[in-house]
């Protein structure tokens, strides 16, 4: 339902892209991944602190078992194991 969501703000922002300046459609679709990526992985992690950012292509494989603090920055391309518990 989110990428849905997303997929029809792009689309609408893309109609109306002559209103808006690239600067704020960056800023509105960057704030629009983060709350989904935030909410994704908040349903998936065995705890999730306040003020965590996702950015592009994290994989965490056994959420279940991992736990991120608040005011974390998880980077590009990273990977986390949580098999051990």
């Amino acid at each position: 339902m989110i990428d849905f969501i997303i997929k029809l703000f792009v689309k609408i922002a893309l109609l109306f892209r002559k209103y808006f300046t690239s600067l704020t459609f960056e800023r509105i679709r960057n704030n629009v991944r983060e709350k989904y990526n935030y909410t994704y992985w908040r349903k998936r992690l065995k705890a999730l602190g306040d003020d965590v950012l996702f950015y592009k292509y994290v994989i965490i494989h056994s959420p279940e078992n991992v736990s991120i603090g608040s005011h974390s920055r998880i980077g590009d391309y990273v990977l986390i194991w949580g098999g051990g518990s």
